[in-house]
């Protein structure tokens, strides 16, 4: 049986990835490398923040996805050992 390769180097903190959503939307997503998701995220909660329930969903469901991809990017690292490039997770 093969035995998982554990690279706790490579993986990402959801913690982190959640404290980053919570003070600036999109910048949880950026640090797991879905950069053009994060950097859309902030964006539109900022042109969309007259409207004030719009950002504070997307405040939400960002900070939410963010935790989520986290578990996503460290799951790609212990089964393949290396970091996702681009969309692979």
């Amino acid at each position: 049986m093969v035995q998982p390769v554990h690279h706790s180097g490579m993986e990402k903190n959801a913690a982190v990835a959640f404290l980053l959503s919570l003070f600036l939307p999109g910048f949880g997503h950026i640090y797991v490398g879905k950069v053009g998701l994060g950097l859309l995220i902030f964006i539109l909660t900022i042109f969309l923040s007259w409207t004030i329930i719009v950002p504070i969903v997307l405040w939400l469901v960002g900070m939410i996805d963010s935790v989520n991809k986290v578990g996503s990017y460290n799951n790609f690292v212990r089964r393949y050992g290396r970091p996702p490039q681009n969309y692979e997770f």
